[in-house]
């Protein structure tokens, strides 16, 4: 332990110096006495082996970092890929994984909230792991071509924290643009690379859910965004909803038909900013308008 750059550490109010004998495996069960830093932790938690997705304390899995949350996730999705496969031969669309056993389920196309994974968190007092049936889309890779292809539409969106004001969508510090791919055959789905985002939109949080598009897995996080967009007479519109945000996009699923894809969006976007979307095939250029 010392060689984390600790000279002791905190059991319940009583710091006990590190030339006491103190056992890993007690205090990997206690991680809530632990006071370190999040860095200090997880090269702690390296030293431990493998953690078991079901029986990890709650208290232990909320400080774990992307990497070892995306290996616990996996891990749960291919012991209990007979589970969630019957689930969507059922018509769902999303199941939230606890213990082992399905505990939430819904045909609701739309993400299931972050509030409702933590509250069902707090009844089990348990991890959850949330997995999502194949993205609805009409693309597909058969019609890829990467040298010779087609472009693929776009729509120019601005994406800041969800109370950021409209107004600032110039302001680099405030919002982020993205040239998305804008997908009609595709409804809910907002997805981002957390690198194009600005903190605390581009910041890890769980929970941490699994996709599947075009046959391939795919992970993501879920925040609320403002997502904002400009028409050619200058009027922005804006709304507030959740996108999902990509942590490892290059080797992501989204760009299997668009590899350089930096954003996707499907049809309800238009709806929520209530624009027309002009798509212009031989100047290669969208053009937002307002609605008449």
């Amino acid at each position: 332990m010392s060689s984390y750059g600790l000279s002791q550490i905190l059991i319940g109010r009583d710091p006990v110096p590190l030339t006491q004998r103190v056992g890993l495996p007690e205090l990997r069960l206690i991680p809530e006495m632990l006071r370190m830093e999040g860095t200090v932790y997880q090269e702690m938690l390296s030293t431990l082996g493998p953690l078991d997705p079901f029986t990890i304390p709650l208290s232990e899995f909320m400080r774990l970092d992307y990497r070892r949350v995306a290996d616990l996730l996996k891990e749960v999705g291919m012991s209990c890929s007979e589970l969630i496969q019957d689930a969507w031969r059922r018509g769902m669309r999303q199941v939230v994984i606890c213990d082992g056993r399905i505990v939430y389920e819904t045909r609701n196309l739309e993400d299931i909230p972050n509030e409702t994974i933590e509250m069902l968190q707090r009844e089990h007092d348990k991890p959850c792991y949330t997995f999502s049936a194949p993205d609805i889309v009409e693309e597909s890779t058969w019609s890829t071509d990467t040298l010779y292809g087609e472009d693929y539409p776009t729509i120019s969106l601005f994406l800041g924290h969800e109370e950021a004001n409209e107004s600032e969508i110039d302001d680099p510090k405030k919002f982020a643009r993205i040239n998305a791919d804008f997908d009609t055959g595709t409804v809910h789905l907002r997805a981002f690379p957390s690198h194009k985002l600005l903190s605390p939109l581009k910041d890890f949080m769980l929970p941490l859910r699994e996709y599947e598009h075009l046959g391939k897995k795919y992970n993501a996080f879920n925040k609320m965004a403002r997502m904002c967009v400009r028409s050619v007479e200058g009027k922005v519109h804006s709304t507030v909803c959740g996108i999902r945000v990509v942590e490892e996009w290059e080797a992501c699923a989204l760009l299997q038909v668009s590899p350089k894809r930096v954003g996707f969006v499907g049809r309800s976007t238009l709806r929520e900013f209530g624009v027309v979307l002009e798509l212009d095939p031989l100047r290669k250029v969208s053009r937002v308008h307002e609605s008449s």
